[in-house]
């Protein structure tokens, strides 16, 4: 939990560390629209802050990279090494090597539980203990 943000990152450690400890979140203005705050406020200023602190993707790794889940006042936000904020129609959202199984098993019916049950046993990434976190809508 980062101020009114709970963020999930995958992908390369180095990113996920500047972003959950260095980064510095911009301020909301309570009548702006949040879609537009995350592509207009967040997503630069992750950019920025990537690369002022010496991040960069290792072109010659094509496993190179990131993808975060960012919740704001209830309403999950995903954006990769693009820059790009992303949203389903579903709702249903998963990051990391594993995600494909358990988004599969969530669609199919499982809970969450079994979802990530699932994704364990088809991916050797993929291990427990699970956590689950929910954020309230403001």
């Amino acid at each position: 939990m980062r101020g009114e943000f709970l963020i999930g990152g995958a992908g390369d450690p180095q990113a996920c560390d500047i972003v959950q400890h260095i980064w510095e979140i911009p301020e909301f203005v309570e009548d702006e629209d949040a879609y537009r705050f995350m592509v207009t406020k967040v997503a630069p200023s992750i950019r920025t802050c990537l690369k002022d602190n010496g991040y960069e993707k290792d072109k010659e790794d094509k496993d190179s990279g990131f993808v975060f889940l960012l919740a704001f006042r209830g309403t999950i936000y995903e954006l990769d090494e693009t820059f790009t904020i992303s949203m389903t129609d579903s709702g249903v959202y998963g990051i990391g090597s594993g995600s494909k199984y358990a988004i599969g098993a969530l669609q199919a019916g499982a809970d969450w539980q079994t979802a990530m049950e699932i994704a364990e046993k088809n991916d050797i990434y993929t291990a427990a203990p699970f956590c689950l976190f929910q954020q309230d809508k403001n």
